[in-house]
């Protein structure tokens, strides 16, 4: 017969109650493979911590006559359901010494403890007596680990939960990620210390994902990071929260709070924003309680966007995109996991069954399938084991329906048309019947009076007599650098509303045309943004709106411009690609273009030595205009207004103003204050005679940059000369080879 082991432990006198206490302690450190110290007296005994097991005891000697021993044998969440029918009934096979114990509430993890109770006689044992204790001990082991693999694993931390207890109607914990960091999630551990990092120095941070589970995987390996720094994090958990109501939570919270970007409530307009989130973020950074912001590319943009016009700061909320290299059989598992924390938890070998299930089921599916549809199948797969339903749909067939799926609510529906906005339509009236308008566009575009006369007249005819649920627009033509855009520019400057330009030139096929315009439909890249005629129609001042270089735009661009803008001039709406309709009554819509394939100068050709009227003119354009455009478009936009070819004096103008300005411009940018600049009597003549032809026939725009250069040159050559020019007047001459002289008085 195997003798027992001998004792690890001292002798602390004869043999008695302390000799057979020791020798049940060598007992069950064997069966159970832990290290056990005893008491100095001899009289007690502990596991020392508990081993991956679980697997714990405690013992006491009774009267010097009974040993007492206390077996923790598994330990479950408190929300779990109950073991006690797990233990029962394997231990009415034991010994009547073995007892059950009502299950115990461990305060620090939230959990239950069951366990048994064991009554040893204090006597020292015989060889017999003592292997059937121990083959009893190794089978009391054994259905602790059995049982301990069969409930739930911990998903909680009741410290963590508990810090939030005071705040729970509003935050819940953030759990760290429990699995290991091996080297697939080696980048998302980096980006996580990086992305805490920015935390650290007081910098919100916006988790940018198309897909939750990425996000929510994410703010697991930060709250994992953040743990051994010192930083929780808290997932708010109300339906929306607005910016003062952040701050103040923020502030009470025990940690960093996470904000799905959706749920932000913002008081202002979507195009007010700049008023409302740069104060936020500069609240919580000054307050050292930065946020964690979440969601796709498309919520965080909406918010942090800045408004028209808003100016974005890197630090104001850092983007940082969440990591797309993470293995589909964590994000599988972690999915499960987050929906076992719903329903108490899963033994781990039901985790293990459930995680290999649904990476099966998305065998056949798309990445983005799988990341889409991943929480939903995770979900369902939970509550199947739950409910005990094994006559449920295999998960493959539940991920194939769902990605089949496509009808939705989202569509149009009836209201009436939108009328100019009253604040819009004053606006418009006042600056446009302003006598001073004509004089300004005139001092600012040399030699088109006669055509900004035109424009003017057409603008005060349409504000004053057009429906009010139609946008204003005219149709300009002329050569190039004639001044159409600019006068565009100039005229949303003196209407104080913004100025966009959409060059149909730029755009090299139909499709880029409409996506550009309307935006893009759902799915496609770029979708997240409204298209830019929306976004200047929706602009609460209203907008001067530039069609430019229509006649270089591909006949397929030109066809669906005249279509869409042919609905957008009848009806004053046009459709996104969403579906969604929106009123453009607030625009002024400008088409400015010249004629294809130098037609500009044929026009304007007369027969022999006549030069033809500006009615012939007229005549010629508007032919070659109906070569491009259906008549019913022509007919809603208007007379063409003509912008005339730039003549010999007028070239001469442009070219000093062109060199003045330029001189002013690099004397502020170099901080040398100047008197007065003087130029030269004919100067601007001397510099146009002595370009090709080629330059002065290509406009405005390329004889202010000649003037620039010029006058760049010169100026950067007197500050070399070590010309003192601080108060001092500037002359300028114009040399015989064309190029400039500065001097000072």
């Amino acid at each position: 017969m195997e003798s027992p082991p001998p004792s690890l432990h001292p002798v602390y006198g004869a043999a008695g109650p302390q000799e057979a206490l020791r020798q049940v302690v060598n007992l069950i450190e064997q069966a159970a493979d832990l290290r056990i110290q005893c008491s100095h007296d001899g009289t007690s005994f502990q596991s020392e911590t508990s081993n991956a097991s679980r697997f714990s005891v405690r013992g006491k000697l009774v009267a010097n006559q009974l040993i007492l021993a206390r077996f923790e044998l598994l330990r479950a969440d408190a929300s779990a359901k109950s073991a006690l029918a797990d233990l029962w009934g394997p231990l009415s096979s034991f010994s009547e010494r073995i007892r059950l114990l009502p299950p115990e509430h461990d305060a620090a993890t939230d959990e239950k403890v069951y366990g048994v109770e064991l009554r040893v006689m204090a006597e020292p044992m015989s060889l017999a007596r003592s292997s059937a204790f121990h083959g009893e001990l190794k089978n009391l082991v054994a259905l602790g680990r059995a049982l301990q693999s069969s409930v739930p694993l911990p998903l909680t931390d009741a410290s963590l939960r508990k810090r939030f207890e005071p705040l729970a109607d509003y935050l819940e914990p953030v759990y760290p990620w429990q699995g290991e960091i091996d080297a697939d999630l080696a980048p998302m551990w980096e980006w996580a210390l990086e992305s805490i990092d920015y935390l650290n120095g007081a910098s919100s941070v916006a988790l940018a994902s198309f897909f939750p589970v990425a996000v929510d995987f994410a703010l697991a390996v930060l709250a994992c990071v953040g743990q051994q720094q010192g930083r929780i994090l808290g997932a708010l958990s109300v339906p929306a929260i607005g910016t003062r109501d952040l701050i103040d939570l923020s502030r009470k919270a025990p940690g960093t709070v996470v904000v799905p970007a959706s749920r932000l409530s913002l008081g202002s307009n979507p195009y007010e924003v700049e008023r409302e989130v740069p104060p936020l973020l500069g609240a919580l950074s000054a307050a050292g309680r930065p946020a964690l912001f979440t969601g796709s590319y498309v919520d965080l943009q909406a918010v942090f966007q800045g408004g028209q016009g808003g100016q974005g700061d890197p630090l104001q909320p850092v983007v940082r995109r969440v990591p797309g290299a993470v293995p589909f059989g964590v994000l599988a598992r972690f999915a499960v996991r987050a929906a076992a924390r719903l329903v108490g938890g899963l033994p781990q070998a039901a985790e293990d069954a459930l995680t290999d299930e649904t990476i099966d089921a998305f065998h056949l599916q798309s990445p983005a399938d799988r990341l889409r549809l991943l929480p939903a199948a995770a979900q369902r797969a939970v509550r199947a084991w739950e409910g005990g339903l094994s006559h449920a749909a295999p998960a493959s067939s539940f991920v194939s329906r769902a990605c089949a799926l496509s009808e939705s609510f989202a569509g149009l529906s009836d209201r009436p048309r939108v009328s100019r906005a009253p604040s819009v339509q004053q606006r418009f009236v006042e600056r446009l019947v302003d006598p001073d308008l004509p004089g300004l566009l005139q001092v600012q575009l040399l030699g088109q009076e006669a055509a900004l006369a035109a424009l003017v007249a057409r603008l005060r005819m349409e504000c004053l007599t057009r429906p009010l649920h139609q946008p204003v627009r005219y149709i300009v033509q002329g050569t190039p650098g004639t001044g159409k855009s600019q006068s565009a520019v100039l005229l949303a400057r003196w209407l104080g509303v913004p100025y966009v330009n959409i060059d149909a030139a730029s755009m090299p096929d139909h499709h880029t045309a409409a996506s550009q315009l309307l935006g893009s439909g759902r799915g496609i890249v770029g979708s997240y943004q409204s298209g830019r005629l929306e976004q200047a129609a929706k602009h609460h001042t209203g907008a001067v709106l530039e069609v430019s270089d229509l006649d270089h735009a591909a006949p397929s661009v030109r066809a669906i411009l005249a279509d869409l803008f042919l609905q957008v001039l009848e009806t004053g709406e046009a459709q996104s690609a969403k579906g969604a309709m929106f009123s453009c009554a607030n625009l002024i819509i400008g088409f400015t273009m010249n004629l294809p394939e130098g037609r500009d100068e044929a026009v304007r050709r007369g027969v022999g030595f006549g030069t033809p009227s500006r009615r012939e003119i007229r005549h010629r354009v508007a032919s070659e205009i109906r070569k491009m455009f259906s008549g019913a478009f022509l007919s809603r936009v208007g007379t063409p207004i003509l912008f005339a070819p730039l003549d010999g004096p007028v070239l001469a103008s442009i070219l000093e103003q062109a060199v003045e300005a330029a001189l002013r411009a690099a004397a502020t940018h170099l901080q040398v204050p100047l008197a007065e600049v003087v130029l030269s009597e004919g100067m601007g003549a001397r510099l146009a005679a002595s370009l090709e032809g080629g330059v002065l026939s290509s406009g405005a725009r390329v004889l202010a940059e000649h003037g620039r250069t010029l006058a760049a040159q010169s100026f950067l050559a007197l500050l070399a000369r070590g010309a003192s020019l601080e108060g001092r007047t500037l002359c300028v001459e114009c040399r015989a080879d064309a190029s400039l002289i500065l001097d000072i008085l």
